[in-house]
Parts: structure tokens; C-alpha cells; sequence
């Protein structure tokens, strides 16, 4: 069995929809960079559609959310408001 050995390796800031990965991966953490951030992340390598695997509500500035979300399609994020840095491998 393959085991992940480094986790989170790559970083992107984000303000609008983005395809983070377009094949399988794991959301790590995300970084709130602004006042109020709110998205929503899909098992998807396209946007929009796929499954919801994760709908944040409103972050404060400073907030970092540790989720190791398994992705197995792709890893998309569904701008809803503000800005936020995620790190995902």
C-alpha cells in the first residue's frame, strides 16, 4: 500500500471558483486571509457539480481549518465570499 508521505506540499490563494486539483487529492488546510470568508469544496474536477464534501460557513481573518478531506475525482472550491489560502496535496 502506498502511504503519503508529505502532506499539504503545494499552497494557492484563492478569491473566485477555482479546480485546486483536477485529479484525486486531499484538501489540508485552508487559511482565512480576509474578514469573512464562506466556500464550499467538491470531489470534482470541474465546477460546477460534484459532491459537497465540505461547506464552511462564515471564517474569521486568521482562521485555519485543519480538514484532510480525501478528494477522489479532483479537489474544487465553490467561491461563496472573501479570500482564503488553501494547501492540499
Amino acid at each position: 500500500a502506498m502511504r503519503e508521505t508529505f502532506s499539504g506540499q503545494s499552497s494557492m490563494a484563492l478569491g473566485a471558483n477555482q479546480v485546486v486539483k483536477n485529479r484525486p487529492g486531499r484538501l489540508c488546510k485552508v487559511c482565512i486571509t480576509s474578514v469573512a470568508a464562506q466556500f464550499v469544496v467538491t470531489d470534482n474536477n470541474s465546477i460546477p457539480g460534484g459532491q459537497i464534501v465540505y461547506s464552511s460557513g462564515s471564517q474569521s481573518q486568521g482562521t485555519v481549518l485543519d480538514l484532510g478531506i480525501p478528494c477522489r475525482t479532483g479537489i474544487a472550491i465553490q467561491f461563496v465570499n472573501g479570500t482564503y489560502t488553501v494547501s492540499y496535496s
